[in-house]
């Protein structure tokens, strides 16, 4: 469907029933072949919070510093947004979710297959939101800035090898 690369690491979007999904390839060098590192997990149609947001729609815009992903979906009456890109330090996830009242789960789900491989870094940029590992399961979890309603949650989050 389309791919962001940032050196070593490739995110692929992939078209999965009514979601886009993303999954994220690893390579030991620029000559070395692309082994999946992770996948997004994206729920089902009926889920209202799904483990990952819930694309339905991407397009690729081009720009001085390189390609941007920008990304659109919806799930029971909660808007995402987002948008994705390869910088300089690795590739950088940047998500907003409007949500009508309080959600069971806002974030980003991955299944990994790191395999004992080398594995990049995972860094949430808000002290806010957090990161966990469960098995082979990675979790972005957000969380609303207040306790008023409606209201927009936003997170972001990088991969990269350093």
């Amino acid at each position: 469907m389309a791919t962001l690369e940032c050196g070593l690491l490739r995110l692929r979007f992939v078209r999965q029933a009514d979601r886009i999904g993303q999954w994220i390839d690893f390579r030991t060098s620029t000559d070395a072949p692309w082994s999946e590192l992770a996948h997004s997990i994206e729920g089902t149609a009926d889920q209202i919070w799904p483990p990952s947001p819930p694309w339905q729609h991407l397009h690729l815009e081009n720009r001085p510093a390189g390609t941007v992903a920008l990304l659109l979906g919806m799930s029971g009456q909660a808007h995402w947004s987002g948008s994705i890109q390869a910088t300089a330090d690795g590739i950088l996830w940047e998500i907003a979710c409007r949500t009508p009242g309080p959600a069971e789960f806002l974030g980003n789900t991955w299944n990994s297959h790191a395999d004992g491989q080398k594995i990049p870094a995972w860094r949430v940029l808000e002290h806010q939101h957090t990161l966990t590992y469960v098995k082979e399961r990675i979790v972005i979890q957000a969380s609303p800035v207040a306790a008023n309603f409606p209201q927009t949650v936003i997170w972001s989050f990088m991969l990269s090898l350093t």
